[in-house]
């Protein structure tokens, strides 16, 4: 399969690195922020998205805000606070489906990592986040990393 040069995913809300706003976080509106997910072949199966923040662990790996899987499509574009109709969200690290903004308990980045697949996902609404990364264990084609700062 030949994947394009360079696959797209960024914000048009926020640049790489820098701050995001509190529109998309617990101390506004608690939305999901805009994303752009392209220059995707037409052979990929499904696109799955993870919001998590490093510099806070828990159980060992990254605290995760959000996962959402089902995004097909070359070009995929989300709206804030809008899932796409056969999109599929998570539960995240604060036990609720879907995506939770960050608070400001902590400055640290966060990493928004768009995944291509090979295979679709077959979970159910409410997976947990490891249910989610081990089902994309061995199927990822392509990814790529969009990082912010909060607070």
């Amino acid at each position: 399969m030949d994947l394009p040069d360079e696959m797209i995913f960024a914000s048009p809300a926020v640049d790489y690195g820098q701050r995001l706003p509190d529109r998309f976080t617990q101390a506004g509106e608690g939305l999901s922020p805009p994303l752009v997910v392209g220059n995707l072949p037409d052979q990929i199966v499904e696109v799955m998205v993870i919001m998590d923040a490093p510099g806070i662990r828990v159980e060992g790996r990254a605290r995760v805000h959000w996962t959402i899987w089902g995004l097909t499509g070359t070009d995929i574009e989300m709206e804030a606070g809008e899932i796409p109709e056969d999109a599929v969200q998570g539960e995240n690290d604060f036990d609720t489906v879907g995506y939770t903004g960050p608070t400001a308990e902590q400055s640290t980045t966060y990493r928004f990592r768009a995944f291509v697949l090979d295979a679709e996902l077959g979970l159910n609404s409410g997976a947990g986040p490891e249910t989610v990364l081990d089902a994309i264990d061995g199927h990822i084609l392509e990814a790529e990393l969009f990082e912010v700062r909060y607070p």
